[in-house]
């Protein structure tokens, strides 16, 4: 039986901002989807390619490191962790804040490799990260921000890891069989640790953010 997904993207150009009073325990990400130049974002579309530019705007945030933290769920039990910043440590300006920044910005793109594999791509300044993974066989793959949909008010954790971006299959209704509901995994609020317990999401990784 043929599948269709619930949710269609019909804007070339997605800006997502997480909300969040920055303080000194928590700050603001700005989450912009795609490409500005219509041309290339359909390229990328054509190739495959999701890509989300990240950027901060924290004065609190000097001389601070950008640090990531990527967590693969394989039927609700974490299976798989990376933390690829530790091992760069003793060289803040490729992951982070240089003491006189008050901005600072990054880049994810994911693109499958082969029908079970994916390669996801980290560009942050004048270094750049590539971590493969293992995934189901299927075409519905989507990254995307695990909060997109929240009404609440969303605060980023300086100084603990919070979820900022999630490649995850979709919630596969069983009242609605042969659909797709992308959006109904961000649209209650259920943190993104939960979406197998909650919704039966059978494989998902997670990338989440801390400034250390």
């Amino acid at each position: 039986m043929n599948k269709y997904s619930f949710f269609i993207a019909t804007m070339f150009f997605l800006t997502i901002s997480s909300y969040g009073q920055t303080s000194t325990d928590s700050t603001v990400l700005k989450i912009n989807y795609g490409s500005t130049d219509k041309e290339f974002f359909e390229y990328l579309q054509f190739m495959g390619v999701d890509k989300y530019s990240i950027s901060i705007n924290d004065t609190t945030l000097k001389d601070k490191i950008v640090h990531v933290r990527l967590r693969e769920f394989t039927n609700g039990k974490v299976t798989r962790t990376e933390d690829f910043v530790e091992q760069e440590r003793s060289s803040k300006m490729l992951y982070g804040f240089a003491k006189k920044d008050t901005s600072y910005d990054f880049r994810v793109w994911t693109r499958k490799l082969s029908m079970d594999s994916i390669e996801i791509y980290f560009r942050f300044y004048r270094h750049g990260v590539v971590k493969k993974f293992k995934i189901e066989s299927s075409n519905s793959y989507s990254l995307r921000n695990p909060i997109m949909l929240s009404n609440k008010v969303y605060k980023t954790p300086k100084n603990s890891f919070s979820p900022f971006l999630v490649y995850s299959l979709p919630y596969e209704d069983p009242a609605s069989p042969g659909f797709y509901k992308y959006c109904a995994l961000t649209a209650d609020g259920v943190a993104p640790e939960k979406w197998g317990e909650v919704y039966k999401v059978p494989h998902y990784i997670l990338l989440e953010i801390k400034f250390d």
